[in-house]
């Protein structure tokens, strides 16, 4: 029997404690935990560079590139 493995997206998420927002990896059932421990999802992508261009976009001092 094979296992299933959902795939993982990078997601751009706004940390509850400094408004500073990061991309990062995530299966969605680590995504479902940061979000209830208070993250913001600001959006999801399927490739790294489409979550960095969206993250350099953001007003500068709120992105940090961390995947």
């Amino acid at each position: 029997m094979r296992t299933f493995y959902p795939p993982l997206y990078y997601y751009i998420l706004k940390s509850p404690y400094s408004g500073t927002c990061f991309v990062s990896r995530l299966s969605a059932s680590w995504l479902a935990e940061q979000v209830a421990d208070g993250w913001q999802v600001i959006a999801s992508y399927p490739t790294l560079q489409e979550a960095q261009e969206h993250l350099l976009s953001l007003p500068k001092g709120r992105g940090i590139i961390s995947a």
